[in-house]
């Protein structure tokens, strides 16, 4: 090829073009990788997970080892001596926190409660051959006299949806994850519930959450055994809500977060949107559960296209007519609202 030909393709203006794309979605791939790298090392310094020592990831900890013992107390078909890894665990976090930061309020507070309401549920139960188990949670919990039992409210369904629709206030206090599911909900419902949901606020308007409503009840158990956190309650779900955010909707590489944060916004209107339509759910956390062969697998399991993420799973049925409801007291305002003036 001669040298002016050379040239002439090199300059022409179709090639001009490609390589100018090619210089700004290389110049966007690097600016996309200091971002991450920015995520990552603000993750590595101050995520709980490498300091675990800290007062308020101890707490983070007693909250997540006590949540799980509190669903458990709750179960629709409910089995004595559950969770002893867990139950010794939280004692173990109990006194730690104690002997570092002296005496329990608020969460570490309900910890105790938790323990209690273990032993209360256990009182007339025969099967206490383990005694240093026993006396582990007794040492613990006796020092407190003061601290009440927790409760694991029970409720009819009548009184559960009676505020539904009250003021926005007792309705918002009133909603609860419910994990007793006594029927089947209809497609119509659950569209019904998610274009009530559509409502949510999305960034500039795009729009990118999808829900995918998971039917078939072979193909439901395999997506529920993926998520792995519903057992005890995910066999009896009806229908299983897949929250995914369409990474093509982001457009620009500061908006790495946006996805995420409407699918939260989402999934927070479609809880309210359930609980007005009296359909019982429960949030199923994803990310905490999952490798990136499970995400890949759920993607090709169900069909979600390669371009979503998946943010969180939703169970759902009928509501029954009594059930029980797990207590998640909330921190106080003081601890959550901070005023910059």
């Amino acid at each position: 090829m001669k040298i002016g030909n050379v040239v002439k393709y090199l300059f022409h203006p179709k090639m001009l073009i490609w390589r100018l794309r090619y210089i700004r979605k290389s110049a966007l791939e690097i600016a996309a990788l200091k971002t991450m790298k920015y995520d990552c090392n603000r993750f590595l310094k101050f995520a709980g997970v490498f300091h675990p020592d800290t007062k308020s990831n101890l707490e983070a900890r007693i909250i997540h080892t006590y949540h799980g013992i509190e669903k458990g107390l709750t179960m629709p078909k409910r089995r004595y001596n559950f969770g002893h890894d867990n139950i010794l665990s939280l004692v173990k976090l109990i006194e730690k926190f104690i002997a570092t930061y002296g005496t329990p309020q608020g969460q570490v507070e309900h910890g105790i409660g938790i323990l209690k309401a273990y032993l209360d549920m256990h009182k007339n139960f025969d099967g206490k051959s383990d005694e240093e188990f026993w006396k582990s949670i007794h040492t613990l919990t006796d020092r407190f006299p003061d601290i009440k039992t927790a409760a694991q409210p029970h409720k009819t369904y009548s009184e559960f949806y009676k505020d539904v629709d009250s003021n926005f206030e007792k309705f918002a206090k009133s909603r609860h994850t419910l994990r007793h599911y006594g029927g089947s909900v209809s497609e119509d419902e659950i569209k019904q519930a998610v274009t009530l949901a559509m409502t949510a606020p999305s960034a500039c308007n795009r729009q990118p959450v999808r829900v995918h409503c998971v039917c078939e009840k072979t193909l439901k158990d395999k997506v529920l055994e993926l998520q792995s956190g519903n057992r005890g309650f995910g066999k009896d779900a009806d229908k299983v809500l897949i929250i995914t955010g369409d990474l093509s909707s982001v457009c620009w590489v500061d908006e790495r977060y946006d996805v995420y944060t409407n699918c939260g916004i989402f999934i927070m209107n479609l809880c309210y949107s359930l609980f007005y339509y009296k359909i019982a759910h429960c949030v199923l956390n994803w990310s905490i559960c999952v490798d990136s062969k499970k995400d890949a697998l759920l993607h090709k399991l169900v069909g979600i296209p390669d371009n979503e993420v998946v943010a969180a799973l939703i169970s759902c049925g009928k509501t029954p007519q009594e059930f029980d409801i797990a207590e998640s007291p909330r921190k106080s305002v003081e601890e959550i609202l901070s005023y910059h003036r």
